[in-house]
């Protein structure tokens, strides 16, 4: 059992990801004071619980305040490549296009192009052949951090014919297989829709294929919302369909 970190958020406003052996964990709502404390503060300052931001080291089984940023963010969306950690956009209070990326190995924030569409906590994330690849509900944008620049993919979302976005939502987004996978679901009990986008990176375009009546039955089943939905329980499910 891991040690839990220093602070357990009161509302559903954290991010995680990880990065080799270390695990990222940013609580929004610790500056203001909607968390619960985890006992004593320890080790740790006001202003370090304050900020909510924390590594964990698999290795040592310890949390590690990460330091403060170069600009202030709240409710940014995290990603990760293989070496860094992101924080992208924010609330009303932050640039919604901001990039900032985390380097544990020099324990150094830098600041970085800015992303081409706005984000906040809830934006979709995912790391493919080291690039980060990130999607707020309607746009979908990729970061090469060897090119130094953010690049715009084809929405799953956006019709052919009149480019008009599907009334989806309910977004996860995994990497799989050298594939991105995204489900996308409405929130309609009575008649659950589900669909699966890969991207295909040779011609450039999605793949949107729906999950049938009784794979989407047999997540609602778990009485698990879309929202709690496991990317991995999708992807099995439209393998064995295929």
């Amino acid at each position: 059992m891991l040690t839990p970190p220093p602070i357990i958020s009161a509302k559903e406003d954290f991010n995680t990801c990880a990065v080799h052996h270390h695990i990222f964990y940013e609580d929004s709502n610790a500056k203001h004071g909607s968390n619960k404390s985890v006992g004593r503060f320890g080790r740790f300052s006001r202003k370090e619980v304050d900020r909510g931001f924390y590594r964990y080291s698999c290795e040592v089984d310890e949390w590690f305040p990460v330091p403060e940023k170069k600009i202030e963010q709240s409710f940014s969306c995290l990603a990760n490549d293989d070496n860094l950690v992101y924080s992208i956009g924010g609330d009303l209070m932050t640039p919604r296009k901001l990039v900032q990326a985390f380097d544990y190995r020099t324990a150094a924030w830098m600041k970085l192009p800015d992303s081409l569409f706005s984000h906040w906590l809830f934006s979709r994330s995912c790391a493919l052949n080291g690039k980060v690849y990130v999607y707020n509900e309607k746009d979908i944008e990729m970061f090469d951090y060897k090119a130094g620049k953010w690049q715009k993919l084809e929405s799953p979302l956006r019709r052919n014919d009149s480019g008009r976005y599907l009334k989806l939502s309910s977004m996860k987004m995994s990497s799989y297989e050298n594939m991105l996978w995204i489900i996308m679901a409405d929130n309609k009990p009575k008649y659950p829709v589900a669909k699966v986008a890969t991207y295909n990176f040779v011609s450039q375009e999605w793949n949107i294929s729906r999950l049938q009546n009784r794979e989407v039955n047999s997540l609602l089943e778990e009485n698990r919302s879309y929202y709690d939905w496991d990317i991995n329980d999708v992807i099995t499910f439209e393998i064995k369909v295929s």
